[in-house]
């Protein structure tokens, strides 16, 4: 029998194709141990961050008060919502949802959405604060459904004095691009004048963080 022969052949292909099969299944080997042991951390770090969410906290501003102790410029308690792209499943849709709850027309919702696609998907941005409870009760019955929506109880500006003392403690407005650059939330208020700009960097505080634990579908499970 010759090695052209039929029989030859066929065992010459089969010894070829035991060694592919072995390179496969040792090129398959090194990659599972590459996975498992060389980039075991790099994989678990990104799946750490996939289930944990850092959500920041705005800082409580400082009051500003007169020799006396009076309050010229005080905090107050009320609600805010809130909205994060990158937890949301259709951003735009939740908002269309969130703006009908709140009664709000279309040229409002509009001036929101803009404001809010300007934000970093991965940073809370303002849909309405100053709220009562009464106006997001409709949107607290609602959030297991809102993903990306969060409702929070935040301190906000009030001046006892009004425009008497406006002249010279000035006023707050919501943080812009450049505020943003330097720092700000996207959710935070800084001061446009008098005594609120000058002592901005004594008023503002420091912002905290919060780590909350999400599903696979971006909803909050608890906060770590």
């Amino acid at each position: 029998m010759n090695g052209d022969s039929p029989r030859a052949r066929f065992v010459h292909r089969l010894k070829l194709a035991r060694v592919a099969l072995v390179v496969a299944f040792a090129v398959l080997l090194a990659r599972m141990l590459e996975l498992q042991w060389i980039e075991h951390r790099r994989y678990a770090l990104q799946a750490e961050r996939n289930r944990i969410h850092i959500v920041p906290i705005p800082p409580v501003r400082g009051e500003i008060t007169d020799r006396q102790g009076r309050g010229l410029a005080v905090n107050r308690l009320a609600y805010r919502v809130t909205l994060t792209r990158e937890l949301a499943e259709d951003w735009e849709a939740t908002l269309t949802r969130v703006a009908a709850l709140l009664g709000w027309d279309d040229v409002r919702t509009a001036k929101v959405r803009a404001r809010i696609a300007r934000t970093r998907p991965d940073r809370p941005a303002l849909v309405a604060d100053r709220l009562r409870w009464e106006d997001v009760a409709p949107v607290a019955a609602r959030l297991h459904r809102l993903t990306g929506v969060d409702i929070e109880v935040g301190a906000f500006r009030f001046y006892p004095y009004g425009p008497m003392a406006a002249h010279w403690v000035g006023y707050l407005s919501l943080a812009g691009a450049e505020d943003i650059a330097r720092g700000a939330l996207p959710t935070e208020y800084v001061g446009r004048s008098g005594a609120e700009r000058v002592c901005e960097a004594t008023l503002r505080g420091e912002p905290g963080w919060r780590e909350e634990e999400v599903d696979a579908r971006c909803r909050r499970v608890a906060v770590v």
